[in-house]
């Protein structure tokens, strides 16, 4: 079982002020009313957080054979650069989802996972652009490849939980498709919004009281389109092999771009939704009749089972505040999600670092370590190390020049092959 996991926020909130912030804050909030529920109906949540979760300990124990659970769980452990299979690589970043999919799947066993909704805890999340990515970059990755291995399953379960289980992994398999096909759907539906607002326009003569640019779309729509394409391509060559700690100024720069975009975006979208509503007293009284028409009705079930459900079912769940606090964030945040995210982290499945908070911040060494002890007399003395032995001074110039310079150690054949197999797979992968 697990419970909720929400976003510190600090005193008062304080912490909502930052954009990315408050972004994941609805990310977490949605994940815990939509997300978690749902798989907790099936009898399989997908991923229960390592930091705040429950097991049995007979669950957890490994079959007579050595294999079960924990072996799973800790094979990623074994796992060494000479690895050659990038699968294998990628999935145990996402460990306790193995740990989820091994639980449920047991042989000859019968367990279950569950939601706990009372339970919370909080995270803290990334603050800052660079680590987000690095961050994301392993979910992404390490919950991709989990997912496509929790495919295929074996379960001793009951014929109903078999169906049920059946259901979900459907279910997982339609949501690895349209993640797959996120980067380009995005762009379709750039396309489709600024081409229907140019059509209008000109059906009007490209009056300029017409229309959200009064008349001005067929320019703005096509810097649009353009900005959009080549913000795409300069994320995929700053991802090539560049951790996002070394151009923070670009990522941070991109993700105003796409938010500014998505501003645009959604300007457009409700435009377009005004147009469709009914305009004078006499159409609202023949609304069904709106409601029969295709594109009236599309328009409308798309937005209700979207951002409609989002009201709705945060209302239900009786914790709206996410609504008003973190939404408009998220929407403005969402072309970033899908396009940054995605794009650095399968032009990285060479990475397999975990990319956590302070994991790319150089490690210092206190080169004089201080200590302090109590004497017989209740006072306390500090005690400062300094090395005086010639053995001493030289192992600690070599082991600072080391962390200044490292040394170019020559890899071996199980490493080179390691790599050629890396390079392949991730440009058949970008391809």
């Amino acid at each position: 079982a697990c419970g909720e996991i929400k976003a510190e926020l600090g005193n008062c909130g304080v912490k909502l002020f930052n954009p990315l912030v408050a972004a994941q804050n609805f990310e977490y909030k949605m994940s815990n009313i939509l997300d978690k529920p749902l798989e907790s109906v099936f009898g399989f949540i997908s991923v229960l957080p390592g930091a705040f979760s429950a097991y049995r300990y007979e669950a957890l124990q490994n079959g007579v054979d050595g294999t079960g659970p924990l072996e799973k769980y800790f094979h990623g452990e074994k796992l060494d650069g000479a690895s050659n299979n990038i699968q294998t690589a990628n999935m145990y970043l996402a460990e306790d989802r193995i740990l989820c999919f091994e639980l449920v799947t047991k042989k000859n066993c019968k367990y279950i996972l569950k939601y706990v909704s009372s339970a919370r805890a909080e995270t803290d999340v990334p603050e800052a652009v660079a680590e987000f990515i690095s961050q994301r970059r392993r979910w992404l990755n390490g919950s991709f490849f989990a997912t496509v291995h929790s495919i295929i399953f074996r379960t001793s379960h009951g014929f109903l939980r078999k169906i049920a289980l059946l259901i979900q992994t459907f279910y997982n398999l339609i949501n690895i498709i349209f993640s797959w096909f996120a980067l380009a759907n995005w762009y379709l539906i750039l396309f489709f919004l600024t081409s229907g607002i140019q059509i209008r326009e000109q059906q009007n003569g490209g009056l300029k009281t017409e229309g959200p640019f009064y008349g001005n779309a067929s320019w703005i729509t096509l810097v649009i389109r353009n900005v959009y394409l080549l913000s795409i391509i300069m994320i995929f060559l700053a991802s090539f092999g560049n951790r996002p700690q070394g151009t923070k100024r670009l990522y941070i720069g991109s993700f105003f771009l796409f938010a500014l975009i998505m501003a645009a975006m959604l300007y457009t979208s409700a435009w377009t939704i005004y147009l469709a509503l009914p305009q004078n007293h006499e159409e609202w009284n023949r609304i069904r009749v709106y409601l029969s028409r295709p594109a009236f009705r599309d328009l409308v079930l798309s937005m209700m089972s979207t951002y409609g459900m989002y009201f709705i079912v945060s209302i239900l769940h009786r914790d709206p505040w996410h609504m008003i606090t973190s939404f408009i964030q998220y929407l403005l945040l969402l072309p970033s999600f899908v396009n940054i995210l995605t794009v650095y982290a399968f032009c990285n499945l060479h990475d397999v670092s975990w990319g956590t908070k302070g994991d790319n911040v150089p490690k210092k060494e206190d080169p004089a370590p201080v200590t302090v002890q109590s004497t017989e007399e209740g006072k306390q003395v500090a005690n400062v190390h300094f090395p005086n032995e010639q053995q001493e001074i030289e192992e600690g110039y070599e082991r600072f020049k080391g962390t200044l310079m490292p040394e170019l150690k020559a890899k071996s054949k199980k490493l080179k092959k390691k790599d050629k197999t890396t390079d392949s797979i991730k440009q058949e992968v970008i391809e």
